[in-house]
């Protein structure tokens, strides 16, 4: 393979990769009634991990998954749970 050929090659691979993950962010998710929503590293880019929490003292708890993930395709991973009471 000449230079240029590696030189495009690894400017397609390059360019692929900042497609999937540089600049995906999944947007702001709401907070559940009587609950809570924070992500991992406090952003909603490619790959945080957000946590729903619910009010325990006053006897809810989590109805369905309590995280989700920030996707590559700048959708987060299944759905919004609830709190139950």
């Amino acid at each position: 393979m000449t230079y240029l050929a590696q030189t495009l090659y690894l400017a397609r691979k390059l360019k692929t990769f900042g497609r999937v993950s540089v600049g995906v962010d999944c947007g702001a998710l709401s907070a559940p009634a009587r609950g809570s929503v924070s992500t991992s590293d406090g952003t909603t880019l490619y790959q945080a991990v957000a946590t729903y929490t619910c009010d325990t003292g006053e006897g809810y708890i989590v109805s369905g998954t309590a995280t989700r993930s920030c996707l590559a395709d700048a959708n987060w991973s299944g759905q919004a749970p609830t709190c139950q009471g």
